[in-house]
């Protein structure tokens, strides 16, 4: 059995943008990142995926929300041990 492994990181964020590490800070993506995803959606379009993982933060989950917009029934976990280290404020 081949197993196909797709990771991608979250697409621009108003930090980003910023030149501001996020790390636990929350920004929505930028309308920049947000064709970003579609990019990626329309890269992984005609591969099967199985499962998604993601953390709770909002620039991980629309990220991920559109790249599975082609895929139906995609179960999806939050886990937040993908998030990246807290920086302070």
């Amino acid at each position: 059995m081949i197993c196909n492994l797709f990771v991608f990181r979250h697409a621009e964020t108003t930090d980003n943008n910023n030149q501001i590490f996020s790390g636990w800070r929350d920004p929505d993506l930028t309308p920049k990142g947000l064709l970003q995803a579609q990019e990626i959606a329309q890269q992984l379009e005609q591969e099967k995926i199985d499962y998604a993982f993601t953390s709770h933060l909002l620039r991980a989950k629309r990220t991920l929300e559109i790249v599975l917009k082609p895929h139906l029934n995609v179960p999806v976990f939050i886990d937040d041990r993908l998030i990246e280290r807290c920086y302070g404020t």
